[in-house]
């Protein structure tokens, strides 16, 4: 399963760019691969807490919120990140 994450830039040097400018200085990735279990399934561990906390500790940057995305999605991606309506849902 893969995830878009609306990054939050506030605070840092980057807070005052465009979104889009900010995440490519950054080096932070758009699309975020979740870890799975050894069988292909979702980890447990995987709650909406427990993910956030996960993102936020192997990027080094807080975020505003990450949506699932399809491998579809991935492939036809069409709408700008700085556009993208990206919550916890």
């Amino acid at each position: 399963m893969n995830v878009k994450v609306k990054w939050d830039f506030g605070g840092t040097d980057l807070e005052d760019q465009d979104y889009h400018s900010a995440l490519v200085e950054s080096g932070l990735p758009e699309i975020v691969k979740v870890p799975t279990q050894p069988r292909g399934g979702v980890s447990p561990l995987w709650d909406q807490d427990a993910f956030s906390d996960w993102l936020s500790d192997q990027y080094g940057f807080t975020h505003f919120g990450w949506v699932p995305i399809t491998d579809k999605e991935l492939d036809h991606r069409s709408c700008p990140e700085d556009q993208a309506d990206v919550t916890i849902a």
